[in-house]
């Protein structure tokens, strides 16, 4: 899934290992690259998603691609969550 929702990504927007997308500046904002940095949490209640960013201009059309990795990252923090106390997630 999170493979899939990567491929669908517009191609101005690139993806570090540490889940940043980076994109170049849009023509209304300061004259800087824009970051948005992706990471999940877990408090014990399932993991959610923190979003950091200074200014990340999104189109109409690229909102699907965004919303997609969004879930699958969700869904893979989902897969990969190993509770402390060792029981099930």
């Amino acid at each position: 899934m999170l493979d899939e929702a990567l491929r669908k990504l517009p191609k101005e927007w690139r993806l570090s290992p540490n889940v940043t997308l980076t994109q170049e500046p849009d023509s209304c904002g300061p004259d800087v690259s824009q970051d948005l940095e992706i990471s999940t949490d877990d408090a014990g209640a399932g993991p959610f998603l923190i979003l950091k960013t200074d200014r990340w201009a999104l189109d109409k059309e690229d909102i699907d691609a965004l919303r997609d990795l969004l879930v699958a990252i969700l869904a893979h923090a989902d897969e990969v969550f190993e509770p402390e106390d060792g029981g099930d997630a």
